[in-house]
């Protein structure tokens, strides 16, 4: 079975409310790059509230300080390509906990590659947020890593495309908003229909 996560929230009630579904993980964005950030005092909160697993996502900053930060979510989410030495750090430390993200892109081939050595909780997703990915690359990508999760741009309209492809996991966020960081629930529902149909 696929499983579901809902990336970027910013409300607690979306928190206390997504806890109710049948959605597999709970994404916040501590980054204060996005405009769905939060503070730790949010992810804190949310972290006493939810009944499902949370990964903090994060963008910029030293990965050991990421990892050592690690204190209210389950996984920590590492939304860039990292350098080789970053990827060598990572060989220190527990990766169970560490998801990789690899952009959708032709040349990120050879990352993707490296990257399976690191960890097999992956994240393929579009290198511009909110932009639907390239479909049939991310076919190729998914038949040959079929662990990894996918996201980019993904909503009601193209969700069973997705579904189609029988990656490990699904990652939304802006196709299930209101507003940047607040979730629809009517729509979470719909995707979560088809998702675990």
């Amino acid at each position: 079975m696929i499983r579901f996560k809902v990336c970027g929230i910013s409300t607690l009630k979306d928190i206390e409310e997504l806890s109710r579904t049948d959605v597999d993980l709970l994404g916040i964005v501590t980054d204060k790059i996005s405009k769905r950030y939060v503070s730790s005092e949010f992810l804190r909160l949310a972290s006493l509230m939810s009944a499902k697993p949370i990964v903090e996502v994060k963008v910029n900053g030293n990965l050991g300080e990421m990892i050592n930060g690690l204190k209210y979510a389950n996984y920590l989410q590492i939304h860039r390509p990292l350098s080789d030495k970053e990827l060598e750090e990572l060989t220190t430390i527990e990766r169970k906990r560490i998801i990789l993200y690899v952009p959708v892109e032709k040349d990120q081939e050879v990352y993707l590659n490296k990257v399976t050595k690191y960890s097999k909780f992956i994240l393929l997703d579009s290198p511009r947020k909110g932009k639907v990915v390239d479909l049939s690359l991310l076919k190729l990508w998914v038949k040959n890593y079929p662990w990894v999760g996918i996201a980019g741009g993904i909503t009601m309209e193209n969700i069973e495309s997705f579904v189609d492809l029988n990656p490990a996991w699904i990652d939304v966020s802006s196709g299930v908003e209101i507003y940047p960081g607040k979730k629809d629930m009517e729509k979470v529902k719909a995707m979560l229909k088809v998702v675990k149909k």
